[in-house]
Parts: structure tokens; sequence; C-alpha cells
């Protein structure tokens, strides 16, 4: 179990970020034998692939690694299907099976890995923007704020995250409060880096 102490959950909320303490990769294989590795005596078994339900998860990515009745089973969900397609899944699934296998004969270095991998790196579409080591779509900041304070009431401004609050009734610490509330399982959204009123942004 991950639990957040008092200090960690007070330096997330200040860099507008709801991170996941669930594991990104949990094996719950144990090798015991040791470090001479010796050479695969038969090719791999062939790869079936299946799909379940699974609980939901504030996760995006998650990657389970198993083994039944010699069976080695490994498993990949995602708390955002809409952003993790079915197809994705399985090539990750595939990908993690291939990289299993590489490591399995000879220790890979870090091009070697990639090598394994064979997975094209991603490609972000315009909208996106690295911000405190984050990469973060634009547009689902805007949504997270419409979501939090309601359809046309602040205004995401500028690449720096600065949101235009219009509605005089809401004070900067409120709409903030509100949208960090909404964030878990936004994964390409955090919360706007300041909140600016329109009266002070836009004096008359």
């Amino acid at each position: 179990m991950y639990r957040q102490d008092e200090g960690t959950r007070e330096r997330v909320a200040a860099r507008g970020v709801a991170p996941s303490f669930e594991p990104l990769f949990n094996s719950v294989i144990v090798d015991t034998r040791g470090f001479d590795v010796p050479e695969p005596a038969m090719p791999p078994a062939p790869t079936d692939l299946g799909w379940v339900d699974m609980p939901p998860t504030n996760i995006l990515l998650r990657f389970d690694l198993g083994r039944a009745d010699d069976v080695v089973v490994a498993r990949v969900w995602s708390g955002d299907t809409g952003r993790v397609t079915l197809g994705e899944a399985r090539d990750l699934l595939l990908a993690l099976e291939r990289l299993l296998l590489g490591a399995a004969v000879q220790d890979l270095d870090p091009a070697g890995v990639t090598a394994a991998l064979a997975v094209a790196p991603l490609q972000r579409p315009p909208g996106w923007r690295l911000i405190d080591d984050c990469w973060v779509d634009l547009a689902e900041v805007q949504r997270l704020l419409d979501d939090a304070l309601g359809s046309g009431v602040a205004q995401l401004s500028g690449p720096d995250l600065t949101a235009v609050v219009l509605d005089g009734s809401v004070t900067a610490e409120e709409a903030r409060r509100r949208c960090l509330a909404l964030l878990p399982g936004r994964h390409a959204a955090m919360v706007p880096r300041a909140f600016v009123l329109a009266r002070a942004a836009c004096p008359r």
C-alpha cells in the first residue's frame, strides 16, 4: 500500500498535479537463479492475448507480471481507455514480451532496451506543452476549468498555464481548490499555475 504524508500532499498541490501512487510495474516473479543465466532450452511458447475487465484505477498505465503453472502472465491496464486504446494496449504487451525475451538471452543496455521494445516514439498533437516536467494538453486544462468552475467562468491564457477568472464572485483560492478536487484521473491536465481575476487583469 502506498501512502502520502502531509508534506507530499502539500507539494503536489502546490505543483497542481495529482500523481497516482499505484505501481507502474508490479512483478511478483522472484528470480533465484543468480547471475549465470543459462541459454533458453527451447523456443518461446506461442502468445495468447485476451481482454478482461479490471477494477477502476487513476493511473494511466500499469503493468503486472506474474506466473501460473510455468506460464508467464503479463498484463497492462489503464484508467483512461479514451487515451490508451485496445490496439495500443496490445502493442505495449507485445513490446513487453519482446523485452523479456531479449533480456532472457543477454543483459540489455539502454540502446538494447529501445531496440527490443521496437516502439515508435510518441507523437503529441499541437496544443501540448512541457510544463514543470509534465506533458500537459492545454485543451484538457480548459476542460478542467469548465468542469470545476462552470463553462465560460475561466479562460486559459498563454502557454504558462495562467487562468483568467471572469466571475468576480470566485476567488483565486476557491478556483484552485475546485480544480484540485477534480484533477485525479485527468492524466493530461494540471491545475493552472496562476489564477488572475478579470478585474485585476483588465482594469477599466
